[in-house]
């Protein structure tokens, strides 16, 4: 299991995305284009965290997500 810590203490305020399998590409591509460089990935399954919560459905539909995009 992987422990996250929180993005912005790290790395000042990010864009997270929370994406489903048929968007993580868009959110790769968006998360490239806005930063210039590759974000972390990692599915949510895998992901423990204190102070946050998943959301309940995709970025950019309303599917269950599997990634975490950051």
């Amino acid at each position: 299991m992987i422990h996250l810590v929180d993005a912005a203490a790290v790395r000042g305020p990010a864009k997270v995305y929370v994406v489903c399998e048929e968007h993580l590409e868009r959110a790769l591509d968006e998360f490239v284009e806005i930063y210039e460089m590759p974000p972390d990935l990692y599915e949510l399954e895998s992901v423990s965290t204190t102070d946050w919560a998943a959301p309940s459905c995709c970025t950019f539909c309303s599917k269950p997500p599997k990634y975490l995009v950051v």
